[in-house]
């Protein structure tokens, strides 16, 4: 996860943040790994690409609302994927956690990987109301504190939209 603290202070150039899709499969090209990986019409969506450093990235942002699931994935876009990590939030069980891979070289081509680690980064089980309500922008607000993309209050991208 070494990479991840570098990406998220590090300025970024060409950042494009596609549309919320609902009820839409996330293409099979969207994240070029071995095997697609799925996300189902059941999930709502959103890629947002970027280039730090002069390297290609993208975070792939998705949650299911009424069972209060999130995930924020971290992924170097090279001729293989690799991904740096995933922030997720279960609302089956409690606390939020971050899957990566701990050593380099990162292992490309795949989600999850047999050296990947968890760690348990907090213990709020369910959202509020307030999120409940406004879980787009609450997703965007989440993705651009963990990676550095922007805030709303610079929001001259559209991100919030």
């Amino acid at each position: 996860m070494r990479a991840t603290p570098y990406i998220r202070s590090a300025s970024k150039t060409d950042l494009k943040v596609g549309p919320w899709q609902s009820g839409k499969r996330l293409p099979k090209t969207a994240i070029r790994t071995k095997r697609p990986y799925p996300v189902t019409g059941k999930w709502t969506w959103r890629l947002i690409s970027f280039t730090c450093g002069g390297e290609p990235y993208k975070v792939l942002l998705k949650h299911r609302k009424e069972r209060q699931d999130f995930m924020a994935m971290l992924v170097h876009d090279g001729v293989e994927a690799t991904v740096l990590c995933r922030v997720e939030h279960h609302g089956s069980h409690p606390g939020w956690h971050v899957h990566y891979q701990p050593n380099s070289p990162f292992v490309a081509g795949v989600v999850r990987t047999p050296n990947e680690k968890r760690k348990d980064c907090g213990q709020g089980s369910s959202f509020g109301t307030k999120v409940l309500s406004e879980f787009d922008t609450w997703a965007m607000t989440v993705a651009s504190q963990l990676f550095g993309l922007t805030s709303e209050s610079e929001d001259d991208l559209g991100l919030f939209s």
